[in-house]
């Protein structure tokens, strides 16, 4: 466990050694890049992300009603800024462990906080995976490029040959084995599945959610471009970051690895430099953002004690 967390610091220290690297040879034409951005659009964002994360905070009293832990809005409000900082911690589970710290003091079984977390998350990711492919079925030019000197999947078969195929046949019988041994299991397993699943109320919040987030971006490339690119792409990059980001195990609340996919996603309409500070910026922005909720959540607490 030690020289994963260790992985970890290793790779937030990369990736600011690698801002500092590749920033500071071009200060010069980034602070001319800053001054056309200009003071509003980053606090439109602001507010916007603000906005959005009410969205996710929603989402987690509703996740956490489905399984019987009963939250007021404002108690959802407090635990999910106040936990979310943790996410910064390299380790990548802190923010969870203390949720379950909070719901274990408060004397929820573990099964149902479980549950709760997984619904959540699951939610998060369902409907940004679903919005994130939205570049690649519109065609967004970096995307694609990036798919087709991958190679095809055809190609790749060509030289994998056909032992891989014999091992596929083989893998696949073991599986259908082990699944009809197993099939109550399964059942439970199916049954269990299906009860994650969002209800339209949840989807129609997590879209609204998503559109805020999305929107936040859209209106810091406005100074930099002629004419606004497609707001539906915009969603479709902003999703896929973050889902990306998300399910990278070694890089605390996705850091780096959101970037390069908003640097790659925007740089079908802006430069790689331009692209860069966006994406800069909206990690900046976001991280303000937390900072502010995470605030006045703790000041709420405050009021009360009084």
């Amino acid at each position: 466990m030690a020289w994963k967390t260790a992985a970890k610091w290793f790779w937030v220290l990369t990736v600011i050694i690698f801002v500092i690297y590749y920033a500071w040879p071009r200060r010069e034409g980034f602070l001319e890049a800053v001054k056309t951005l200009g003071f509003v659009p980053v606090c439109f964002a602001f507010l916007l992300i603000v906005t959005a994360k009410l969205g996710l905070v929603e989402n987690m009293q509703r996740a956490c009603t489905r399984f019987g832990i009963h939250l007021g809005w404002w108690d959802c409000f407090r635990i999910y800024n106040h936990t979310q900082l943790a996410k910064y911690v390299p380790g990548s589970i802190w923010q969870f462990v203390g949720r379950i710290a909070i719901f274990n003091s408060r004397g929820y079984e573990g099964r149902t906080i479980r549950d709760a977390l997984l619904a959540e998350h699951f939610w998060v990711i369902l409907v940004a995976g679903a919005l994130g492919i939205v570049p690649l079925l519109l065609g967004n030019n970096a995307y694609i490029d990036l798919i087709d000197q991958s190679g095809t999947w055809v190609e790749q078969w060509h030289t994998v040959g056909a032992w891989s195929g014999a091992f596929l046949v083989v893998a696949s019988m073991v599986v259908v084995t082990a699944t009809w041994r197993w099939i109550n299991k399964v059942r439970a397993l199916v049954r269990w599945f299906i009860g994650l699943m969002p209800s339209w109320r949840v989807v129609t919040i997590l879209l609204l959610t998503w559109a805020l987030f999305a929107a936040s971006l859209w209106v810091t490339i406005q100074p930099f471009v002629e004419h606004l690119p497609p707001y539906v792409q915009i969603v479709g990059v902003c999703c896929l970051a973050y889902v990306i980001g998300f399910l990278a195990p070694f890089a605390p609340a996705g850091l780096g690895v959101r970037e390069v996919v908003l640097v790659l996603g925007l740089s079908t309409w802006v430069n790689a430099d331009i692209a860069f500070l966006l994406a800069s910026v909206n990690r900046l922005v976001y991280f303000f953002a937390e900072i502010a909720l995470a605030s006045v959540g703790f000041a709420k607490n405050c009021s009360i004690a009084k």
